[in-house]
């Protein structure tokens, strides 16, 4: 038999596949390339960079991350004597490695060095120390050529610094460098380089330019967080819950995504929680075949997790420590509810009402005060004390049930709490639930001082929410809570003494602010790709300062924001064009 037909077909189809694995990463290299030769900022940057006596400069340096969605990135750097030099060696080596490995980049990021100086490692450790973890954004190289150069995404994307002393793990970084066929590289002596890259990257989307301030390095320029943009958010985070359950009506709880390590440590409350944000996608969407992924997930918690006191009262149950939570009821209760008003349906009622008379059971009526924990044997109080969150938790969901039931002690409890919470000047906690409790009760009680203590706790805050370094995604619901308060109030031209001196200009400054600056916690591909399975948590939002932590519960808070920020975008934009901000 004559194999050469065979044979030559073969090669034909080789050769398709290269010329198109060529054109894809060629494609991708012409688009970075405009941008960069184009920027006449980094251009600026690059000559003086240039003309820098530091040993590390005097040469341009460009990175390539080469990313196919799946794995972690393969990183290229090339320097040379000027931009094009150093970006034409540096794509060639790319596309190169790209058709000799018949790779598919999805996503392909461009970083150019603008600017490095040599830096003492105690003085780097300086730098280091006082930050919280995953929050430096150098870049760091060990010698002044850049020959052993790690981008800032690299460095804390593989956990390449010890964020305790302040130091380069040497370790870790050749067991990393051996994925990349990297040189192993030795302790540095006397001093590192430090250094800051202008940054582009090409995805499914096409191309963005990236953020150079050092808070928000490295993550993509957006014009305007708007309407559609938030929906689209809440829309991947939403999709993203719904991956991540199971078969059982349990969710995949969370992920730490640098080595793709599942979080065990499962908590019941944040189970119910989740499924209040899961309500809000059926919300937007009116899919019905979202909910019976939903009652599975309902059914779970409820069979498992339940206890009844006695036939009128019942607990969610942390079964692992025998604990029952006050926020464990309370965000039961609002989870119901919130699904039986989307749906039109009171399958939850009794339930709901059973939830209500457990969270009475740790209610002191004289005081205002709840107990928070309960052993869930014996029923008797373990901790007085566990959390400040549960008390508004309690409160909001104590008021929902009032509006399911029109129950007046649902509402009385709920009165004689927000009174200790005035009391007791609850704005000192910067608490989300606290706002959410007040928006709530406002609507049935709308009383002068509720009004004025629903102000003041966003108010006395702006401060500390605006200027907070780490996304912190429950300020942005405390801020869209209390933005629903305060139109309430205008709207039905409530006497309200706070609002004479209530900073309107910078709380809406500060929606804005939170609304752009949370994006720093979006699993963009530009963040992603430097941890070990990207895909794993596209679409989901991460705390950086924990190991980048994915946890169904930090995608429900920010769902919750902007889903709020979503429903007011209008009227956001109405009450900011009155007061003449952009």
């Amino acid at each position: 038999m004559n194999k050469q037909p065979a044979r030559l077909l073969q090669q034909a189809q080789q050769k398709r596949l290269q010329e198109k694995e060529r054109s894809g990463i060629r494609e991708k290299i012409s688009q970075l390339k405009q941008a960069v030769l184009n920027s006449a900022d980094l251009k600026q940057k690059i000559e003086k960079h240039l003309a820098s006596k530091d040993p590390s400069a005097g040469k341009a340096t460009v990175f390539f991350s080469v990313c196919n969605g799946q794995e972690r990135a393969m990183v290229l750097h090339r320097s040379a004597g000027t931009l094009e030099q150093a970006f034409e060696s540096a794509a060639s080596v790319t596309e190169n490695w790209v058709l000799q490995k018949h790779y598919n980049p999805l996503w392909l990021r461009v970083d150019v060095i603008s600017e490095s100086h040599e830096t003492s490692l105690n003085r780097t450790a300086e730098l280091i120390t006082p930050m919280l973890t995953e929050l430096f954004r150098y870049g760091i190289a060990l010698d002044p050529d850049l020959n052993a150069a790690y981008l800032e995404e690299e460095l804390n994307g593989n956990k390449l610094i010890d964020y305790e002393t302040g130091r380069f793990k040497v370790a870790a970084a050749n067991k990393y460098g051996k994925t990349q066929g990297r040189d192993p590289v030795s302790e540095p002596q006397q001093s590192v380089y430090l250094f800051n890259t202008f940054a582009w990257i090409v995805d499914e989307e096409g191309l963005h330019e990236l953020h150079t301030d050092f808070n928000s390095h490295g993550r993509r320029l957006l014009p305007k967080v708007d309407a559609d943009y938030a929906f689209q958010l809440v829309k991947t985070g939403a999709q993203f819950l719904y991956s991540q359950l199971k078969e059982d009506g349990a969710f995949v709880y969370g992920i730490y995504p640098v080595y793709d390590k599942i979080i065990e440590n499962y908590n019941i409350l944040r189970h119910i929680s989740t499924l209040w944000s899961m309500v809000v996608q059926y919300r937007l969407s009116q899919d019905q075949t979202v909910l019976p992924h939903v009652r599975r997930a309902f059914d779970y918690a409820f069979k498992n997790y339940v206890d009844d006191m006695d036939p009128e009262t019942s607990f969610l149950v942390e079964r692992k420590s025998d604990e029952i939570k006050l926020g464990g009821n309370a965000v039961a209760i609002l989870a119901l509810t919130d699904y039986m008003d989307a749906t039109g349906s009171d399958e939850y009622r009794a339930l709901c009402v059973r939830f209500g008379n457990g969270i009475l059971k740790m209610f002191d009526a004289g005081t205002g005060k709840f107990v928070h924990v309960l052993n869930a044997k014996t029923y008797q109080v373990s901790a007085a004390y566990r959390t400040v969150y549960y008390d508004g938790e309690a409160t909001f969901a104590l008021t929902r049930l009032y509006s399911l039931t029109g129950d007046a002690k649902w509402l009385e409890a709920a009165e004689r709490s927000v009174k200790h919470f005035i009391e007791a000047d609850y704005t000192v906690h910067r608490d989300h639930w606290v706002a959410y409790a007040l928006n709530e009760i406002t609507q049935y009680l709308p009383k002068e001082e509720y009004f004025s203590f629903a102000l003041k706790n966003a108010d006395v805050n702006l401060n500390e929410i605006y200027y907070r370094v780490t996304t912190y995604h429950t300020y942005f619901e405390l801020l869209m809570s209390t933005f629903e308060t305060y139109d309430r109030i205008v709207k039905n031209g409530y006497q309200v003494n706070y609002l004479a001196k209530f900073n309107k200009e910078f709380f809406f400054r500060s929606i804005d602010r939170r609304a752009d600056y949370m994006l720093n916690g979006f699993t963009y591909p530009e963040f992603i790709m430097y941890f070990k399975v990207p895909s794993h948590i596209r679409g989901a939002f991460f705390v950086r300062h924990d190991g980048y932590r994915v946890r169904i519960d930090d995608v429900q808070h920010n769902i919750g924001g902007y889903y709020k920020y979503y429903k007011n975008y209008d009227l956001l934009c109405e009450y900011k064009q009155k007061l003449g901000i952009e």
